[in-house]
């Protein structure tokens, strides 16, 4: 049996409570699945990529998705190349992860089957409930405590309750883990980073940053409709509707912004002719200056220098 000690009392939990904690527990990560699923799935079938179907399975998704930007370039090659690779490193990164699960597991299902109770301290006052009272602190997970007095109805379960031999193994999983993380990070960066650029180019930097933390099935089931657009492309489309000021457009250094162009609104309107006049007259730093309108007796002013002289 489990129970949770506080400081207010004990509780017990049984099979019934514990299938439904486990499953709320369980519940968002499993409506996570489905969304990052039927993404991918939708997005290759798309693209027709014929392994389309890995994306029902844990790091083999990797390779599909990959597959949709698989022209990219990364490291003088291209991310299709480097796509069985990717999905060999992630599909390990999550065997590991599964596998030092099950070891920390391990000792407390021993203890279960063999017929002793789980105690588990909420707070700080249910931890003093059960220190030095015949109760064994689970040394992998904190706030654990196993009761050792209680008699074994199996006695020939495998390490039970010890974690000394465990432990050699978790220390030396935990050093590959973080180096795989490591690059399944880096690996989803590069991914996700493209991938939305490709398919979302409008938001594809706040959905790479918000996807590197843990939204991103929300974000490719967003995506999962939407059709592949070049980048450059796409640029091109959205500085033209702002009209004088685009660089692709209007404006002074667009195709409509020569000055020479009949139809430059620049021109028509008054607000390129210093410019049209710097480009057809090259030498009018040359020519005579005009007098300021603004200075009624500029003329007698230069008349007296002459005098003067």
């Amino acid at each position: 049996m489990i129970y949770f000690n506080s400081t207010f009392g004990e509780q017990v939990i049984g099979a019934t409570e514990l299938i439904i904690a486990t499953f709320a527990t369980l519940l968002v990560p499993i409506a996570f699945y489905v969304f990052r699923t039927i993404g991918v799935f939708m997005l290759a079938k798309k693209a027709k990529i014929k392994a389309a179907f890995l994306a029902f399975f844990p790091g083999l998704w990797i390779y599909p998705f990959a597959m949709l930007i698989k022209e990219v370039k990364f490291f003088k090659s291209t991310i299709g190349k480097w796509a069985i690779v990717f999905t060999i490193l992630t599909t390990a990164s999550i065997l590991l992860s599964f596998a030092y699960e099950f070891l920390i597991a391990f000792p407390l299902v021993g203890n279960l089957l063999e017929g002793r109770n789980i105690y588990i301290a909420i707070d700080e006052g249910g931890a003093k409930n059960l220190i030095g009272k015949g109760f064994v602190q689970y040394q992998a997970i904190s706030g654990i405590f196993i009761n050792m007095q209680t008699t074994a109805v199996n006695g020939a379960f495998v390490y039970p309750y010890q974690f000394v031999f465990i432990e050699k193994w978790l220390n030396l999983i935990t050093i590959f883990s973080d180096v795989l993380s490591l690059c399944v990070t880096i690996i989803e960066f590069v991914l996700f980073f493209n991938v939305f650029k490709k398919y979302w180019p409008q938001h594809f930097v706040l959905a790479t940053i918000f996807s590197i933390f843990g939204a991103f099935p929300i974000f490719v089931f967003i995506i999962r409709n939407k059709q592949p657009l070049n980048y450059f492309d796409y640029l091109r489309t959205r500085y033209q509707n702002y009209g004088p000021y685009s660089p692709y457009g209007y404006g002074p250094r667009g195709p409509q912004g020569n000055p020479n162009n009949p139809n430059n609104p620049y021109t028509q309107n008054g607000y390129g002719n210093t410019y049209a006049n710097a480009q057809n007259n090259p030498f009018q730093d040359f020519e005579p200056k005009k007098n300021n309108p603004e200075e009624p007796f500029a003329d007698f002013n230069s008349n007296d220098k002459k005098d003067d002289n």
